[in-house]
């Protein structure tokens, strides 16, 4: 298999482009009132020059949810420009904590997502917010692979099904940039559980 590559975005790549518009056919799957729904939990996590996206999973413990190769664990990281607390790291994913978080959580999914599913991935991509970009899911060995690339600046972010719940997290893409490889939700859900 060819290797992967965390996407992660360096404030010095950004480019004075504008990320992609949906497509039709996402349109006609989803509203702006959904997507509206699911950006409130989409949250800008960054350390250095670097840019990455998670999102909230407890909100009552302001816990955020995102990519391990997001965060370095010797250095400030920062949720929406707040100074976080790490609350545990994996090799895969890092869990990260701020007060007073106001925003919802998103739900995890409770089962795999059906080979050939439409999903739909968040994140600030090119540093805007946000970037929406509709996906073809399949698996292998637990992790979702994804027809197409996410933005730079996506890793971390989630991937939601059409009724909003997170069947993956966004890792890594194919220096190729032909694909996505994400973390699927059995690893995620595991990953909670331990800590919690």
């Amino acid at each position: 298999m060819r290797q992967l590559l965390p996407f992660v975005l360096s404030f010095s790549l950004l480019q004075p482009t504008s990320p992609a518009p949906l497509s039709d056919r996402t349109a006609t799957l989803v509203s702006p009132s959904w997507i509206a729904s699911v950006e409130r939990s989409i949250v800008l996590v960054t350390y250095e020059e670097h840019l990455c996206t998670g999102f909230v999973v407890d909100a009552a413990r302001g816990w955020v949810l995102t990519a391990r190769h997001c965060i370095e664990e010797e250095v400030p990281v920062f949720v929406e420009h707040v100074p976080s607390t790490i609350v545990a790291v994996s090799p895969v994913f890092a869990l990260l904590s701020i007060p007073l978080m106001e925003r919802p959580p998103l739900d995890l999914r409770k089962d795999r997502i059906p080979v050939g599913e439409s999903v739909v991935s968040f994140g600030y991509g090119y540093g805007w917010m946000q970037v929406v970009q509709r996906h073809i899911a399949s698996w292998k060995d637990g992790d979702i692979f994804l027809d197409a690339p996410v933005a730079p600046g996506m890793s971390g972010g989630p991937i939601v099904d059409l009724a909003g719940k997170v069947v993956g997290l966004n890792q890594a893409v194919d220096p190729n940039r032909t694909l996505t490889q994400a973390c699927g939700v059995d690893e995620m859900r595991d990953f909670l559980k331990s800590v919690r």
